[in-house]
């Protein structure tokens, strides 16, 4: 395998942390490019991962960035400006003759999406195909982190959210670091390519807890409620963008199946079976273990923001 110089944007996040890690561990020179210096980007210096603080609207840091870069993966979060971040890091891209750039979107985008971050991750994908860059899109399903966001809920024994018996089939951030590894490593074998990324299972949300209640040990009630109360919840925590991705985008597009499957594309990828949602709870228990709460709240929505994680 030839050694790689890789660009990593979003290091910091869910699936950019396991990518610098999976790079690392194969031999490729890492170039970690994260918002701000912190605890998380020490670690990733530690692992042996380059460091770079850049925006992604600054281009002149872009160019930087991108000094000597043969791939680099775009992993933008649910957030605002993700076009204008897609031209400018295409033109970086472009004037370092950079070789493939793997581009997060998510499954559901689409033109007509009623979630307006939806819409701009497929606007993103439509810049990244204009440009003169290689580019491969990947669309992942719901996350297994979902999970952890509302690790509070699980906790507490009662999780409260607005979707029925739609089946998902949930993929982990670790199975999708791989596959954006390997393309990396093979561009040429994948690039122009769109590949919609699903785990190996499929549960409802109420079904998936009742798995995960088995591993933990401790019941996990799951609530339907309206989709206005989690909506109100919400609020209180998270961006407005975020809210409206949330409240349109997985709700309405549900009924379609469009989370649903095949899983064949990841295991292509993968070249082995991805993890499934048992394992998932497994490794994390910890963290949703009734013995790690800290609050006696019931509440369904995220501990923590997933800005830099949400997959869909």
């Amino acid at each position: 395998m030839n050694e790689k110089s890789v660009l990593v944007s979003g290091a910091s996040g869910s699936v950019g942390t396991k990518m610098v890690r999976r790079l690392l561990e194969r031999g490729h020179k890492v170039r970690a490019m994260v918002h701000k210096l912190d605890q998380r980007s020490e670690n990733l210096e530690r692992q042996g991962a380059e460091i770079v603080e850049c925006d992604f609207l600054d281009l002149r840091g872009l160019r930087l960035a991108f000094k000597d870069i043969k791939g680099a993966y775009f992993g933008y979060p649910v957030a605002p400006a993700i076009v204008e971040a897609t031209v400018l890091f295409a033109q970086a891209a472009k004037e370092a003759h950079t070789e493939i750039i793997v581009n997060m979107s998510q499954v559901s985008a689409r033109a007509d999406a009623l979630s307006d971050a939806t819409i701009s991750h497929w606007m993103s994908e439509r810049v990244f195909d204009w440009s003169e860059v290689k580019t491969v899109h990947i669309r992942p399903t719901f996350f297994f982190d979902w999970f952890l966001y509302f690790a509070k809920g699980a906790q507490a024994g009662l999780i409260q959210m607005p979707f029925g018996t739609h089946r998902h089939a949930f993929v982990s951030a670790e199975a999708v670091a791989h596959a954006i590894v390997t393309i990396l490593e093979k561009p040429s074998e994948h690039q122009g390519k769109t590949y919609n990324l699903y785990g190996p299972e499929q549960y409802s949300f109420e079904e998936a807890y009742q798995r995960i209640s088995h591993v933990l040990t401790h019941k996990i009630h799951y609530e339907k409620i309206p989709l206005d109360a989690w909506v109100d919840a919400l609020r209180h925590s998270l961006p407005p963008r975020v809210v409206q991705h949330f409240e349109k985008g997985p709700v309405g597009d549900m009924p379609s199946g469009i989370f649903k499957g095949p899983v064949d594309t990841l295991e292509m990828l993968l070249g082995r079976d991805p993890i499934t949602l048992v394992e998932f709870a497994r490794e994390h228990r910890d963290l949703l273990s009734v013995a790690n709460s800290d609050s006696k709240s019931a509440s369904g929505y995220p501990v923590g923001s997933p800005l830099e994680k949400v997959g869909v």
